[in-house]
């Protein structure tokens, strides 16, 4: 979302506020939605109401016309002219960014023949519609008051201002700015993002006191901090638990993607002293994600950086310790206690000050649990590489995708992680074009984002394709890509390109006690082959005793966030037993 200019005070609401359009079959189950709608949004939100599909699109061109912000539009499932799943459908074309959500009724949610349901489930899976919401029963509803809640607060957090616990000045398209704040999206970090030459970059500057080099970053308290690696901005905040006072706790879990905070969260709530040690930003791989739909209990979904916050604030409230900033680089096993090397990271490698060493240090604990999951695979074309965070991006596109309205953008990947950047994608840009070299989209990704993609209107797939060349100046500015039956070649125009073409795991510091398989993942329980009895086998051990792997870094893992998080809760039981035997 863009900054407030001013970066001196709050920032202030929009003058026009935005809508919240309601389509309503029934007079009075209607007229109640409105009041409790303007009792708890009225001063912030205007509150339209309409009895009909023919009324509500009228209304919706109308809004659309006058430049008006749509924040949620709720629609009952039968209107006295069509169908309300319908309608919610088709106000996509007119207010994209819009939350659109189904009114049911308690009888009409639990009706047996559930004859609202197929349609819904369609909707839902092409990204028409986000979600349920209750009608009121009673006055006040607060399950109502709750739904709309969540929608608004998701809507909010790209079309509102927010407290800016960090304000950032620095060029748009530094592979440095990109990755200081790709750290800060991830953590769940309010920020401001700021360019040189805007109003608010000039004032920040200014109360600074220095002009560079960029980027630089004001903290909330007045601190400024000139090139600030991770590292510092993480002991500046108070996340990082001192190294000294840390002690020697009866678990250390190395990453904090799902896996490694469940573990953390298990452990320290069934009485573990537990650190956890995360070298980029907590939530891992999955916090990149912009919707994981298929979470249990999160029927509207939720994106991966708001399920890594909930999670570290849960492992929080436990006790549990964290170094935030900090890789692994060594693991040794010495009469019962599991030391690790730690080094501090910088976010990129060249904003290391230079003349300034890698500081390492050591901590110790009882018991090892491996969950650094996996790292995003390179491309390996130079002229790519060499314009990553200016316009090349690794991973999914939750960071930049707002910005990339009226841009041409590119996704290449035939998994699942790629379809979900490609959607999230096309609520932003102009177009969209997913680079698939195989022949079938539907080889490496669900059913439901294979439909989904195909529904999307600004979006294109182009089969048997290779990206071979990256070019431009600054920035992005052209791509040259391949067909692979044709052996021809293509330069088309780009304002973006995401990668998602796989993943490795993060275990070569691992010593050799630790087995792997021949891509490097980790093998565990009856994977292992050691000359032990069967019983010290337990699932997610490693061949190292008091070392466990939990997650996408484990051989065979499923690879997918609700597995990951039943591994390293479970894993702890496994923690135990292992923690008992020392005694």
């Amino acid at each position: 979302m863009p900054p407030t200019e001013d970066p001196g005070v709050a920032a202030e609401p929009s003058r026009v506020p935005a809508a919240i359009l309601v389509v309503g079959a029934n007079n009075q189950e209607l007229a109640r939605v409105v009041e409790q709608l303007r009792r708890r949004c009225g001063a912030d939100y205007v509150i339209i109401a309409e009895r009909s599909a023919t009324r509500g699109i009228e209304r919706l061109k109308g809004l659309r016309d006058q430049g008006s912000d749509l924040a949620i539009i709720l629609a009952d499932w039968q209107l006295p002219d069509g169908s309300g799943i319908e309608l919610l459908s088709q106000a996509q074309s007119f207010s994209p960014d819009a939350k659109r959500a189904l009114l049911l009724s308690w009888s009409e949610a639990h009706r047996a023949d559930l004859a609202w349901a197929s349609d819904y489930a369609r909707a839902a899976s092409l990204g028409d519609l986000h979600g349920i919401v209750p009608k009121p029963d009673v006055e006040p509803d607060e399950r109502f008051q709750l739904a709309i809640q969540e929608l608004l607060d998701d809507w909010s957090r790209q079309h509102r201002p927010r407290f800016e616990l960090i304000r950032i000045v620095g060029e748009r398209w530094s592979e440095v700015s990109q990755a200081f704040r790709d750290h800060l999206e991830r953590g769940s970090i309010p920020y401001g993002f700021y360019e040189p030459d805007s109003a608010g970059g000039r004032a920040l500057l200014e109360r600074a006191g220095t002009s560079g080099p960029l980027p630089i970053a004001i903290l909330h308290d007045g601190r400024v901090f000139v090139q600030p690696t991770a590292i510092e901005i993480a002991e500046a905040l108070g996340v990082n638990a001192g190294v000294e006072a840390i002690g020697t706790p009866d678990v250390a879990v190395v990453g904090a993607g799902p896996a490694g905070l469940a573990a953390a969260v298990y452990a320290a709530s069934e009485g573990l002293q537990v650190l956890v040690i995360e070298t980029e930003a907590v939530g891992g791989q999955a916090g990149t994600s912009s919707l994981i739909r298929n979470y249990l209990g999160f029927p509207n979904g939720l994106s991966g950086a708001d399920l890594a916050r909930r999670a570290y604030e849960q492992a929080r409230s436990f006790g549990v310790k964290f170094l935030i900033a900090r890789k692994a680089i060594a693991l040794r096993s010495e009469g019962g206690i599991q030391t690790l090397t730690l080094e501090e990271v910088f976010g990129v490698e060249h904003q290391r000050p230079p003349g300034r060493p890698r500081r390492q240090s050591e901590v110790h604990s009882r018991a090892v649990v491996l969950a650094m999951g996996v790292l995003y695979r390179r491309i390996g074309i130079k002229s790519v590489d060499a314009l990553v965070g200016r316009g090349v991006f690794y991973g999914a596109a939750t960071t930049e995708a707002p910005a990339m309205r009226g841009e041409e953008v590119f996704v290449v990947g035939g998994a699942n992680s790629a379809g979900q950047a490609a959607i999230f994608l096309g609520r932003f840009a102009a177009k969209v074009t997913l680079l698939i070299r195989g022949s079938s989209l539907s080889e490496g990704m669900s059913d439901y984002l294979v439909r989904e993609l195909e529904a999307l209107r600004n979006m294109r797939v182009r089969l048997n394709t290779e990206l071979v060349e990256a070019r431009g100046d600054q920035r992005l500015r052209s791509l040259v890509l391949k067909d692979r039956i044709a052996g021809s070649t293509e330069e088309v125009p780009a304002g973006a390109i995401f990668i998602l073409i796989g993943a490795a795991p993060r275990t070569t510091w691992l010593p050799a006690e630790v087995q792997r398989d021949e891509r490097g993942f980790v093998l565990t329980g009856s994977q292992v082959s050691v000359a032990r009895h069967k019983a010290d086998h337990s699932p997610f051990g490693t061949s190292l005793p008091g070392v466990f792997a939990v997650g996408d870094v484990r051989a065979g893992a499923v690879q997918r966030v609700a597995s990951a998080v039943g591994e390293g809760s479970v894993a702890i039981r496994d923690v135990h037993a292992f923690l008992k035997r020392l005694h």
